[in-house]
């Protein structure tokens, strides 16, 4: 498989994350990742139906997901801020 990868969704190697950035992620990892392993799989081989997705979302969300996410787009923001620079 032959095919051109440019990288550009690729985690930046140079982000760090402060002490409460990294307590923030930690608070929600466990949760998110056991919800991932436990559900996302289910919808690649057909035992969930298509149906079930928003309301899969939406236990991501329950869970964290949301500020999982906010955390990391503020290290990524503070990395580019001083790349910036």
């Amino acid at each position: 498989a032959n095919y051109d990868y440019d990288a550009a969704y690729r985690w930046p190697s140079g982000i760090t994350f402060t002490d409460e950035q990294r307590e923030r992620i930690n608070q929600y990892s466990s949760d998110i990742g056991t919800y991932l392993s436990e559900n996302y799989i289910a919808f690649v081989d057909n035992s969930k139906s298509l149906n079930e997705w928003d309301s899969y979302v939406a236990g991501l969300e329950a869970i964290g997901m949301n500020e999982a996410l906010a955390v990391y787009q503020e290290a990524y923001d503070a990395y580019m801020a001083a790349k910036a620079a």
